[in-house]
């Protein structure tokens, strides 16, 4: 006794902006690719100056040495780790932009409808699919409502029958969803 509808309809809404996500997610896969080369190049660096300091000594005293070598590993890893923090951020800071971008047009769109007011005040500027259908759909109810308004203004007629037309009217108007 399943009651679901055989023929599923599912939304396909996407929010999320795969072309800027896959930019930014190779870039920095990139970036990470170059950190840790330069930081290998660091790193071999040191142990040849290590192997080379202490190639021909029998007692390796005041010469560099394997704690020397963890020392720079550390100063590695730590830069890689600034870099690191530093480069996330920039990716916060640009998808938060990115959001808001589409955000800020919504929740002015929002407002006005929480208000009551259907006016189109300012050009939308956002090109996100969400953000023009909710324009879209902000300019049509304005439309429908200016409609509603002529209507409910042309209710002065003295003839009964043309009054109970203009009435049918303006109650189809108001119930068109």
């Amino acid at each position: 006794m399943n009651n679901l509808p055989t023929n599923k309809v599912k939304r396909h809404n996407h929010y999320i902006n795969t072309g800027l996500q896959n930019r930014l997610i190779v870039s920095l896969i990139l970036i990470e690719l170059v950190l840790i080369a330069i930081s290998v190049l660091f790193v071999y660096r040191d142990m040849h100056q290590i192997i080379e300091a202490s190639m021909f000594r029998s007692h390796i005293q005041n010469s560099l040495t394997i704690e020397y070598f963890a020392g720079r590993v550390m100063q590695v890893m730590f830069v890689l780790l600034l870099i690191n923090i530093v480069i996330a951020s920039f990716v916060v800071w640009r998808w938060r932009e990115y959001v808001n971008a589409i955000l800020s047009p919504l929740e002015k769109i929002v407002s006005s409808v929480h208000a009551l007011d259907f006016t189109k005040k300012e050009e939308i500027t956002a090109h996100h699919q969400a953000v023009v259908i909710a324009g879209q759909w902000l300019q049509a109810e304005n439309s429908r409502f200016s409609e509603i308004r002529r209507c409910i203004a042309s209710l002065n007629s003295d003839d009964s029958a043309a009054l109970s037309d203009e009435i049918n009217r303006c109650r189809q108007l108001i119930e068109k969803t």
